[in-house]
């Protein structure tokens, strides 16, 4: 008769006979404090996100607006339109955001310049 490893039987009556098990309780992992999030900080990021996309968004529409520009057509968003003419020069200053658009015709000669808002 073999006996069963994980039971341990009594000679004279044949039933099991319950063992006693150690458990061994896994040793406390250190907790991790919980990352405090600062209202300011979260805050200035917000805040440069909206800039940093505002800026991406008013560069790309400059760029369409110069292309439709300089294919003689009229651009799809801007603010103002300067216009002045001297010593022959038709000078065209479109103004949008960031962001403006000169058209200058010499004679024959058309040229299209993309500037930032600081060059004039």
């Amino acid at each position: 008769m073999e006996q069963d490893p994980n039971t341990v039987t009594n000679q004279e009556t044949t039933e099991p006979v319950a063992q006693t098990v150690e458990t061994v309780e896994p040793e406390e992992t250190p907790k991790k404090k919980k990352k405090k999030h600062h209202f300011i900080r979260n805050f200035f990021y917000i805040l440069s996100t909206i800039i940093v996309f505002l800026l991406l968004a008013n560069t790309a529409l400059a760029v369409v607006n110069f292309i439709q520009i300089s294919n003689d057509k009229e651009p799809y968003l801007f603010t103002d339109v300067v216009s002045t003419e001297e010593n022959g020069v038709t000078r065209n200053d479109y103004k949008q955001g960031f962001y403006h658009i000169v058209e200058e015709k010499e004679g024959t000669n058309l040229r299209y310049m993309l500037k930032p808002f600081f060059l004039k």
